[in-house]
């Protein structure tokens, strides 16, 4: 594979709808941006990409029941120092190197509306919301490692964090895959936006009281795929699967423990 190729194909992350709760990991709105830094210095001073297409998800999670939305990924970068992306949000990079960056970034929960399943109907909406996400990446090349901490700054709030691991299994001189593995978790009050049953809830819906408590969320494997038909357009296509955890699987709002997401977008990179 030529090395200009091979960072362009690095370089390239997520491309999907953005949703608070996709069971997609945390590393895949971002997969191979570290190894960019890896494998080429100095970084591009500016990098852009556009994409848009269908997906494939659950109409909430916890749902057994699933619909096609579209997506639409814009996304610019300066340096290796800072950026703005619908998938990874508007950040910078406070540490950086060409082993590892660290950062803040400010994201948006689109929160749940209760019109999204008949299940969820008399819960309410949970209310979009903004999110301030702490992230770490390290190379031991050809395995990424990645960490974040994420704080929910609406009703409720919540803290929650995920631990990753991922590496490119397949490469070419148009074709490139990512797949690894992560784990999430969350304190009470995330886990109580999103899996919790009020007893004011309960009394206008269908389901029983359910008080939800913090730990492991859920474990997955997640899957990123890419190929360039042109010298800057390509296809994308991303794959997630994850198993609910704890309080999540428990509650009375889990309808499968098991959640999945595809997605296929066409995009420009430039």
């Amino acid at each position: 594979m030529r090395p200009a190729r091979l960072l362009i194909l690095l370089g390239l992350g997520l491309s999907a709808p953005v949703r608070a709760d996709l069971p997609i990991a945390e590393w895949q709105y971002s997969a191979g941006q570290v190894l960019q830094g890896y494998f080429q210095q100095p970084v591009p001073e500016w990098q852009g990409l556009v994409s848009a297409g269908p997906a494939l998800l659950p109409s909430y999670e916890g749902s057994s029941a699933y619909r096609a939305l579209p997506g639409l990924t814009l996304e610019m970068r300066y340096r290796d120092l800072a950026f703005a992306s619908t998938a990874e949000g508007l950040g910078v990079n406070l540490l950086r190197g060409r082993r590892y960056r660290a950062g803040l970034a400010a994201g948006f929960d689109l929160g749940r509306d209760e019109d999204d399943d008949p299940r969820l109907r008399g819960l309410g909406d949970l209310d979009p919301a903004a999110e301030l996400k702490l992230f770490g990446e390290y190379v031991l090349f050809p395995v990424v490692l990645r960490a974040d901490l994420r704080r929910n700054l609406g009703s409720g709030g919540g803290w929650s964090a995920d631990l990753a691991a991922y590496l490119p299994v397949v490469g070419s001189e148009r074709y490139f895959v990512f797949l690894g593995p992560s784990v999430s978790f969350s304190d009470g009050a995330a886990m109580a936006r999103s899996f919790g049953i009020s007893p004011q809830q309960a009394a206008r819906s269908a389901l029983p009281a359910f008080e939800a408590a913090g730990g492991l969320r859920s474990a997955g494997l997640g899957v990123s795929a890419t190929w360039f038909f042109r010298e800057n357009w390509f296809l994308n296509g991303t794959g997630g699967l994850q198993t609910l955890l704890g309080s999540a699987a428990d509650s009375p709002l889990s309808r499968s423990d098991q959640q999945y997401s595809l997605s296929l977008m066409l995009g420009y990179r430039w």
